[in-house]
């Protein structure tokens, strides 16, 4: 329970990790708006606890953040020095999150990652693809851009820094890393690039899926500013 700083020190003390990796987060986007108080109690005070705990025991934690303490104004990939402006609850709660680890004093690696998928669970692909088995045409926001990152991949990715013992849970860790590209385990996408529109990676997994389900299905883009103004 992210919300009771007892009852995860609870468990921590009857534990003891040596490495904490924290994969729990509130991420219910636009749910976050008006849900503020559950989500920062997930999303910032949760880490900040988990971390606090692991600075009194020699513990490390590795934490999982997110492309959302960015406000999307950059004219490329953002590096882990860029400024961070989120624009809305989720971001700001999640770079609470950041903050509070920092604050704690553990020592601690955090992983900046971007547009999560995977063939099993709840993320955006899946429920594209759900949608597009119910109706004949869905209306996609366009002009986003971002690193669609496997699953598996960042699993992966977190299972080679964890192996990395003198890196992470025998000596000083105290970072941010930017997770968002999937390397080793490639999405191909047009010309070669590692970021996408919305659009442009649903039009990919349309496409496999028309191969593979004889889905077929309309795409109407449109734009944040559009679905602003309506």
């Amino acid at each position: 329970d992210l919300t009771s700083e007892a009852a995860m020190r609870m468990v921590l003390d009857r534990v003891r990790p040596d490495v904490i990796v924290n994969a729990a987060a509130y991420t219910a986007v636009d749910q976050a708006e008006t849900d503020v108080a559950l989500a920062m109690a997930v999303n910032g005070e949760g880490p900040g606890a988990i971390a606090r705990w692991a600075a009194e025991n020699d513990a490390a934690i590795l934490h999982y953040s997110t492309d959302y303490v960015f406000d999307g104004a950059g004219a490329g990939p953002y590096r882990e020095t860029d400024p961070v402006c989120p624009v809305n609850r989720y971001g700001a709660t999640k770079l609470a999150g950041e903050q509070a680890i920092r604050d704690a004093g553990a020592r601690h690696l955090i992983m900046r990652t971007s547009w999560l998928y995977d063939g099993a669970g709840r993320n955006f692909l899946n429920t594209i693809l759900r949608l597009a088995g119910e109706r004949p045409e869905l209306r996609i926001v366009d002009d986003q851009i971002g690193a669609p990152t496997s699953v598996g991949w960042l699993a992966d990715a977190t299972g080679r820094i964890l192996r990395c013992a003198a890196a992470v849970a025998r000596g000083p860790v105290d970072g941010l890393r930017r997770y968002a590209r999937p390397r080793g385990r490639k999405l191909m996408l047009p010309g070669g690039r590692q970021d996408t529109s919305i659009t442009g990676l649903l039009a990919l997994v349309f496409l496999a899926a028309l191969l593979a389900r004889g889905l077929n299905i309309l795409l109407l883009p449109f734009s944040v500013e559009y679905l602003t103004a309506e």
